[in-house]
């Protein structure tokens, strides 16, 4: 378990993405198109990156061509509203699938300097999709770009977030069968993809640490798999994997089981944390449990803003409150106009009469 203090972030600019569904170049141009850019990362930039940014010019009616900025040392300003002086977790499906560091290492050094220049930090939590032997705080841990490990503790100003990685894959068969297909017919290059046990571990050791090196507060939690009682997509149409992988939903349950584990593990030994956010598969849902929010988040390029989100919930919950106040005031002063106390007769069920009078002797 490791504690990584992110400085001068305050809490209210962190960011979640529920999973990028594997497009990891996808998602740091969206990241990027936020950011600002300066002339010596323009120069060392990827052909694809400066596609993109064509692209997002174009769609709003302006020209870019690079060579422009360069020459001129010009800064390419956000398009979209700043994340600047941000933490930006993504959890699952990061698009983190190979067997080799190598693949990915030249690409997120190249983004880092964008991230570092902006004072803004990537934090990867694995998913089902990924491959675990890159999450160890230690394989990607770049300045401003890491793929943490399981049970890491992130502390941001006043806010110390937990994050646990890992589900199961449910398509893992389907994916096993693919790839013996591929490498078959060309095995001269094989392709990379990860297919081992991508499901998350109870450790309880590394959760008791956590908790106690956080002074038994923990304000966020951030996970790929969600506790059993929240809503989830993963047992939908389930039974189209189950034909070629039949062990797939008791795994998905005992995946569950674990979150469950911990979820009642952090409420029997430290405070109530503000909100649980997880991987909802195609949900985008929040819900209340044990004082907590349950923010299901969809496999996508999405992200939202924790404080704002916390903020949106506690207005609609106030909001909701008034109107059933509202409500009850107004049904209570309708049944006080169409009461009657002279006219006002008491029926009395046949079942429910009183007992007949019985006289008694003296």
């Amino acid at each position: 378990m490791a504690i990584i203090n992110l400085e001068n972030i305050w809490s209210n600019n962190v960011f979640v993405y529920g999973g990028i569904n594997c497009k990891i170049m996808d998602f740091f141009e969206d990241v990027c198109s936020h950011l600002h850019i300066k002339k010596d990362i323009m120069k060392a930039m990827h052909p694809m990156h400066i596609k993109f940014l064509e692209n997002m010019f174009a769609e709003n009616g302006r020209t870019f061509n690079i060579d422009d900025y360069i020459k001129n040392d010009l800064i390419i300003k956000p398009l979209k509203p700043l994340m600047t002086d941000s933490a930006i977790f993504v959890i699952g499906s990061c698009g983190l699938t190979s067997n080799s560091i190598t693949k990915y290492i030249k690409l997120l050094k190249e983004y880092n300097k964008i991230l570092a220049y902006n004072n803004t930090y990537v934090i990867f939590i694995r998913g089902e999709n990924d491959n675990p032997l890159l999450f160890d705080n230690e394989t990607i841990n770049l300045s401003n770009i890491k793929a943490v490990a399981d049970y890491t503790v992130v502390k941001i100003s006043n806010k110390n977030i937990l994050c646990i990685g890992g589900a199961t894959t449910i398509e893992r068969a389907w994916k096993l069968k693919h790839m013996e297909y591929v490498n078959r017919l060309n095995p001269n290059r094989k392709l990379d993809m990860f297919c081992g046990d991508t499901s998350p571990k109870l450790d309880n050791d590394k959760l008791n640490k956590a908790i106690n090196d956080c002074n038994n507060s923990i304000d966020y939690v951030f996970t790929c798999t969600a506790p059993s009682f929240c809503q989830s997509s993963e047992l939908i149409n389930i039974e189209d994997w189950e034909e070629s992988d039949e062990k797939i939903r008791d795994d998905l349950r005992k995946d569950k089981l674990i979150m469950t584990s911990i979820f009642s593990s952090i409420l029997s030994t430290c405070n109530t944390p503000e909100i649980w956010v997880y991987n909802g598969g195609e949900l985008n849902t929040y819900e209340r449990r044990s004082d907590m929010i349950f923010r299901a988040l969809p496999n996508m390029i999405q992200r939202i803003n924790i404080g704002k989100e916390i903020s949106l919930y506690k207005e609609n919950e106030k909001m909701k409150k008034i109107k059933r106040a509202e409500k009850r005031l107004s049904r209570e002063k309708n049944e006080a106009m169409e009461f009657d106390p002279i006219n006002h007769v008491i029926e009395i069920p046949f079942d429910n009469a009183l007992p007949e009078m019985v006289e008694m002797e003296f």
